[in-house]
């Protein structure tokens, strides 16, 4: 993807960068928007991913999540589980072999990861504020944004002597 972006002209403020997101090599407070799409799932430790984009994000910034997600409704979440379990993988296998079983783990992550409501909770945790939840495609995917605050209140405790600032 980082390939295909890089072909395109970007504005001269943009930049691509490959990362983790664990580490991300950007100063604190430099970033205006931060996104990842179709990712979030695949973060080693959730809730640190999501502090280093508050470290990275300006006051004021917002952050972006793309992702699928299990429809709330019985026969829609019924028909989109048959569609991920059962199409899916077959429909991948005739148009590109999966060598990796991409198809196979995509589903069980879908079911496996945190709810929407329960993401937004993590962000409100990493410090984010306004969190919002937009479902779409049915409620197969969310997009959730949240806002760094504009001034952070930092907590006792960080504070302490031998904390990190």
């Amino acid at each position: 993807m980082l390939d295909r972006a890089a072909r395109r002209q970007l504005p001269a403020r943009a930049t691509l960068l490959q990362a983790d997101a664990l580490r991300l090599p950007l100063a604190d407070e430099s970033m205006d928007i931060i996104s990842c799409a179709f990712g979030i799932r695949n973060f080693g430790d959730l809730q640190a991913g999501l502090g280093e984009m508050f470290r990275v994000a300006r006051p004021g910034a917002r952050v972006v999540i793309l992702d699928f997600a299990t429809p709330r409704n019985r026969a829609l979440r019924w028909a989109y589980q048959l569609y991920c379990d059962r199409f899916l993988p077959q429909l991948a296998d005739l148009l590109r072999p999966d060598r990796v079983g991409a198809y196979r783990y995509l589903p069980r992550s879908i079911r496996t990861f945190e709810p929407p409501d329960a993401l937004s909770r993590r962000l409100e945790k990493a410090g984010f504020s306004r969190v919002r939840v937009w479902r779409m495609g049915m409620g197969g995917v969310v997009l959730i944004r949240a806002v760094k605050p504009d001034h952070v209140i930092r907590g006792p405790a960080e504070h302490l002597p031998g904390r990190a600032q």
